[in-house]
């Protein structure tokens, strides 16, 4: 009876988040005629697009060498052709699993199966999703400061809320693991507090190996001013808002991105569809882009995401990464 419950709330918590997704396009959607949106990607100037998609490719390779550098330290050596396929196979996964992070746990399971320790594969990946909210809010802070403007927007403001908060949390587990154990004891049974405090311990290797985590925030700060610039590109590309984008734009498009982020990794709905495209039309409609035009990109740059991930489906077939013993 407690097993048939359990798939029960399982079951139910993935039509919620269907449901929210559809919600959330069908609120954008709503009141755009169709024939306009078409329009819009008839008229689009798709050059844009193909040098959009191949930063896209590069976007990605920073990712993944992000989690490379962060699993070094940790004594965990896979190579970087497996790293690519595992976390190109995460990307695929994103987009079937009922959240945006669903992926993470396809990487974590993965390289598992190639070093045999859970424990630092769990590790890196929690790392790396910190560093990414840390340098995104820290880039969002930066534009904030550079682009006075901004700061009016309450949006833009709560990066200077969101960048302490996650510089406190990093802080933290460098040089105070026994704070976040001592939280944990709390909400698990005390046979897990031992494995728990194994666990980050692991983070006391970073600090010790400082200058991987520094090249791994580079890459992710790298990966992310490269993503402001594809879209740059898709909003040059839609004739409408083109005219629209004005100097220092580009300040504009590294700040939304934060929020964007953080909002698309929100466990609320399938795969972070409707939210992330809801995030992406709410942000830059309040910069004064039209909602046609804005959802025509939001449209153009999921479709992106979706086209590189599929490539995740090959090793996904293949049966990769298969155990050390196999």
């Amino acid at each position: 009876m407690g097993e048939f419950i359990l798939k029960m709330k399982k079951y139910l918590s993935l039509f919620v988040k269907i449901l929210i997704s559809a919600f959330i396009i069908f609120i954008i959607l709503k009141d755009i005629e169709f024939s306009k949106l078409v329009s819009y990607f008839k008229k689009f100037d798709y050059k844009y697009y193909w040098l959009a998609l191949a930063l896209h490719v590069v976007l990605f390779l920073f990712h993944f060498l992000k989690w490379k550098l962060l699993l070094i330290p940790l004594g965990v050596s896979i190579p970087f052709k497996s790293i690519i396929l595992i976390c190109s196979k995460g990307l695929f996964f994103n987009l079937f699993l009922p959240t945006s992070i669903g992926g993470d746990v396809v990487r974590m399971y993965d390289a598992n199966k190639l070093s045999g320790r859970w424990s630092p594969s769990i590790i890196s990946i929690v790392f790396e999703r910190l560093l990414g909210f840390l340098s995104i809010s820290f880039l969002g802070v930066c534009m904030v400061i550079f682009k006075n403007d901004l700061f009016s927007n309450n949006y833009w403001r709560m990066n200077l809320i969101l960048f302490p908060l996650l510089l406190f949390i990093v802080v933290t587990l460098f040089f105070s693991r026994r704070f976040f154990v001592k939280i944990c004891s709390f909400m698990v049974p005390e046979e897990f507090n031992s494995k728990i405090d194994k666990m980050f311990k692991l983070f006391e290797q970073y600090r010790n190996n400082l200058r991987y985590v520094i090249f791994a925030l580079l890459s992710v700060m790298s990966a992310q001013i490269l993503n402001a610039v594809i879209f740059y590109l898709i909003f040059a590309g839609n004739h409408e808002t083109a005219l629209l984008i004005k100097s220092g734009a580009i300040f504009y498009f590294i700040s939304s991105l934060s929020m964007i982020y953080v909002i698309s990794a929100m466990p609320v709905s399938f795969g972070g569809a409707g939210v992330r495209e809801g995030a992406f039309v709410v942000f830059f409609m309040s910069l004064g882009f039209p909602k046609a035009a804005v959802t025509a990109n939001s449209l153009i740059v999921t479709s992106m995401l979706y086209f590189v991930s599929m490539f995740g489906v090959i090793p996904f077939l293949l049966g990769y990464p298969k155990r050390r013993s196999e």
